[in-house]
């Protein structure tokens, strides 16, 4: 059995279910695929399950996970820390698996691509945020599903990023997290 192509598809901690799926497919596959796409945290799986370090990676999220006492910190409104822990913890998973041997695995392996959503040209951030929100309660209450039809009329578009462009763990792991908006901690990303 051989698939050209892959995609590992975005959810949350949803996606963990795609390591279940790659450890019964990928035994029986003749290679590997040639291309795969991925997206949100599907990155974050394809990434971690072709490098091979889907099992560390997986027990690091679980301890970063159960260190997290709430979703929410409003008293950081105050003193300017962020007020959502997810992107750090997220950052923090991504990179307990991909360290520098498993990009090196990953800029061996297939063509990995990551999907990020660019917003209009014409709009800031905020209005992109504005957009977008609008754009997805747009198609779900005219068709009861997401499908970003709304979006691409408003002019978002996809970008497919080249995982072989990251030359370091903390470049994967912003792309990782651009895919999936959650906002960086930090202004440095070479690659979105």
């Amino acid at each position: 059995m051989h698939f050209e192509n892959l995609v590992f598809c975005g959810g949350g901690n949803r996606c963990f279910w795609q390591a279940g799926f790659w450890s019964a497919l990928a035994p029986s596959l003749q290679r590997q695929p040639s291309q795969v796409i991925a997206v949100s945290a599907g990155a974050a799986m394809a990434c971690a399950l072709l490098a091979g370090t889907f099992e560390g990676g997986f027990d690091a999220h679980k301890r970063v996970v159960k260190t997290n006492t709430r979703n929410l910190h409003v008293r950081n409104l105050l003193n300017g820390t962020p007020v959502f822990p997810h992107g750090a913890m997220y950052r923090a998973a991504i990179l307990a698996s991909i360290d520098a041997a498993a990009l090196s695995r990953l800029h061996e392996g297939p063509e990995l691509h990551i999907v990020l959503s660019h917003p209009p040209s014409w709009a800031g951030a905020r209005m992109a945020v504005l957009l977008a929100a609008l754009s997805l309660g747009v198609d779900a209450w005219n068709r009861g599903d997401v499908n970003a039809a709304a979006a691409r009329r408003v002019g978002f578009r996809s970008v497919h990023v080249p995982v072989r462009e990251c030359n370091t763990p903390e470049e994967l792991a912003d792309l990782i997290v651009a895919s999936s908006c959650v906002p960086l901690r930090h202004k440095r990303s070479a690659v979105a």
